[in-house]
């Protein structure tokens, strides 16, 4: 008899999402910095000081912290040498503000296509919500969303089992969302697809990408296309520093080159999970609407 802990050792609980930084206001801004200040092994008198300086140039600055260029920095220098700052304490502050917006800059993001998409089918049916979040938030391809059943969909365990692309990738939570949507209108069966076609038939890559361009034409966007929406989130993940490898196996473009943890014959993206939900994109859908 097998033991209720071996069992249920493949099992991890879905993770929660950590929201994104608000940066329409300076405390939230701040407290952020300040966070990834400590993160990245700053010396606690270097994190109030770094804190405190960009708190002073703050206040002189009338825009909101996501608003913010670095053609700041000429007039922040400007208003220093006016008030008579030391030369030291001048390049101190700068220094600090510097710092500040590469923070910002970090997380600033240049996703366009992917937030229309999202927010364009909310009030959509569960399965086109699940063609465009399966596209763009998992990456999968028009057909490894064809052949998904409901064995390959593990929201326990926080991932998809991709057998048409030899994958196992995250479960972002709009995708979960999405899934328990369609569940509890029609319960996922093992063996049976999770996306059904015209009167019932089954699809395929031809077929999902047909549904796609559907609600492109009905959001506005008729020469959208899957691809688009992968690669966006695909420089997102970029920006973000991740390896090369790993995003070209978000892809599914890695052609069985050894770049990315495995579980069998299967590639193992479930690590890309916390940079996917940084990415905040449904903040930015939300924001949008």
């Amino acid at each position: 008899m097998i033991s209720r802990s071996r069992a249920t050792a493949h099992f991890r609980p879905t993770p929660r999402a950590t929201p994104a930084p608000d940066f329409s206001n300076w405390p939230d801004a701040l407290a952020a910095f300040t966070d990834d200040l400590v993160a990245r092994g700053y010396s606690g008198y270097t994190v109030r000081d770094y804190r405190a300086d960009v708190d002073k140039l703050a206040g002189m600055l009338e825009v909101a912290p996501g608003e913010v260029a670095r053609t700041d920095l000429q007039f922040l220098a400007a208003r220093l040498a006016d008030a008579g700052t030391h030369d030291r304490i001048r390049r101190r502050r700068l220094s600090a503000y510097a710092r500040f917006l590469s923070f910002l800059d970090a997380r600033r993001t240049n996703l366009r296509v992917v937030p229309e998409f999202l927010r364009g089918t909310l009030l959509s049916s569960a399965q086109d919500r699940l063609v465009v979040s399966l596209i763009a938030l998992a990456g999968l391809r028009p057909i490894e969303v064809a052949d998904l059943e409901g064995r390959d969909i593990r929201l326990r365990r926080g991932a998809i089992v991709s057998r048409a692309g030899w994958r196992i990738v995250p479960i972002h939570p709009r995708v979960a969302d999405d899934f328990r949507v369609l569940n509890a209108e029609c319960p996922l069966s093992a063996y049976r697809a999770v996306l059904s076609g015209w009167k019932g038939f089954a699809l395929n890559g031809r077929t999902v990408h047909a549904r796609f361009q559907k609600i492109a034409q009905d959001l506005g966007q008729p020469d959208a296309r899957p691809e688009d929406l992968r690669r966006e989130v695909a420089q997102e993940l970029l920006r973000q520093g991740t390896p090369g490898g790993l995003v070209r196996a978000f892809l599914s473009k890695d052609r069985g080159r050894p770049i990315a943890p495995r579980q069998g014959r299967f590639v193992d993206l479930t690590c890309l999970y916390a940079r996917l939900v940084s990415i905040g994109l449904d903040a930015q859908a939300e924001a949008a609407s």
